[in-house]
């Protein structure tokens, strides 16, 4: 009877430790790659906009589709029904290869002359 006891409590600890094992995994997994903001394309029109886990892909002819991406290191994985396409991240340019290369760009933390008349309480 206690030998059954240890054993049963054996197998609970083993599976609530793999339980967590999976969740954090999952969490990981989950996390997209951190980055956020967005990044045009150098010599084109072409845009890619990082929001949580997903990245919203602009394109030539101005379709915008929605894609997973994950990052390795210094790589970003963009990962859509056509394929997966790799850029390496070089400071603030994400370059794919073959002269196509993303910039991010600088958000303005500035409030608007519109912004700072609303907050003072002047209308125009």
């Amino acid at each position: 009877m206690i030998q059954q006891q240890r054993e049963r409590n054996g197998r609970v600890a083993l599976a609530g430790g793999i339980v967590l094992v999976v969740l954090a995994t999952l969490g990981l997994v989950g996390c997209g790659g951190g980055l956020s903001g967005t990044y045009t394309e150098q010599d084109g029109v072409g845009k890619l906009e990082f929001k949580g886990d997903r990245v919203y892909v602009t394109t030539l002819l101005g379709m915008t589709f929605v894609a997973s991406y994950e990052t390795d290191g210094n790589h970003v994985i963009i990962r859509g029904a056509g394929g997966s396409q790799v850029y390496t991240i070089d400071g603030n340019t994400l370059d794919g290869g073959g002269g196509v290369r993303f910039v991010k760009q600088e958000t303005s933390q500035e409030p608007s002359a519109t912004q700072r008349a609303e907050v003072s309480g002047e209308r125009s």
